[in-house]
């Protein structure tokens, strides 16, 4: 979400953000925003109304990266031993931060490259 702070840069433009939490917060629905900028989102919200709520969620674990990449490959390619699977996992983990739209994306990476060396 706060990646759209690049609009503020071009005129016209400076209010992008603080008029898409407006409309958001005058919807009737209901949304999930996600942001890694924790203390610009809390700076952002800290006088939108109580409809907001930051909840924090920890980077995955080595292995819950690895139950993650399983459940996208299904264990076909990528993870074919356990040693090479945790290996592979702690890479991910590694690369990713933990974060998991970037496992997710290196999980599927592989798996369609078909990684036959990777397990």
């Amino acid at each position: 979400m706060l990646e759209l702070r690049t609009f503020e840069s071009f005129p016209g433009l400076r209010t992008a953000l603080r008029e898409l939490l407006d409309s958001l917060a005058a919807s009737p629905n209901r949304f999930v925003l996600s942001t890694r900028y924790v203390a610009r989102a809390h700076r952002l919200l800290r006088d939108a109304t109580s409809r907001f709520e930051v909840v924090h969620v920890p980077p995955l674990s080595s292995m819950e990266v690895r139950d993650l990449m399983l459940s996208i490959d299904g264990g076909q390619t990528m993870l074919r031993d356990e040693a090479g699977a945790d290996g592979l996992a702690r890479v991910v983990h590694t690369l990713s931060d933990g974060r998991v739209g970037y496992v997710h994306a290196i999980g599927e990476a592989l798996s369609r490259s078909g990684c036959a060396g990777c397990g």
